[in-house]
């Protein structure tokens, strides 16, 4: 359940055990009886991955549509929704953009099933053409490393002296070995 899903990510390890089943049971219980199914929604929509260093709802609506998450229309939303099953696999950058679209139309098809909207409003969001934002480059080599530096940065200096000040980073990462690690992995 999305209950247990967000106990497992939030407050627990991956390990296959009985000691963390149980444990993910009682909490996810708990969660259940403190907390309303929408609060619960809205907390792990905020944490759920949506794709490579693309974490929550919000930052992903930005990432792909460069509009906040109030603003994405039917299809947009359809497609955030879609994002969640299998985010490396769906990542709208990556090679299978045609299954996400696909994935989509059965989020729409799915959504009028169960009455969140009407039949026609999922036909025509089938339709629309979905822009994608064009994806930034800044981030294209290294982006584990890059975000690693960063976070250290703000841990270290804080953002305001960041943003006041700015820094000039110099780090140990080769350029031309990165790039040559990355056609090997993709070979």
């Amino acid at each position: 359940t999305i209950s247990q899903q967000l106990i497992r990510s939030t407050f627990l390890t991956s390990e296959k055990s009985a000691k963390r089943k149980i444990r993910e049971a009682v909490l996810t219980l708990e969660l259940e009886r403190r907390y309303s199914k929408k609060q619960i929604l809205g907390w792990y929509l905020n944490q759920v991955s949506f794709g490579p260093n693309i974490y929550g709802v919000g930052e992903a609506s930005q990432t792909f549509f460069n509009k906040p998450a109030s603003q994405v229309n039917l299809a947009q939303s359809a497609i955030l929704a879609s994002l969640i099953k299998a985010p490396s696999f769906y990542y709208p950058y990556g090679p299978n953009l045609k299954r996400l679209l696909e994935r989509k139309d059965y989020v729409l098809d799915r959504m009028a099933k169960e009455s969140f909207v009407s039949q026609k409003e999922a036909d025509e969001a089938k339709k629309e053409k979905i822009a994608f934002k064009e994806r930034s480059l800044s981030l294209s080599l290294a982006p584990h490393f890059t975000i690693y530096v960063e976070n250290y940065l703000y841990q270290k200096y804080g953002a305001d002296f960041l943003k006041k000040h700015g820094l000039k980073v110099y780090t140990t990462l080769d350029v031309s070995l990165q790039k040559k690690a990355e056609e090997i992995v993709k070979k």
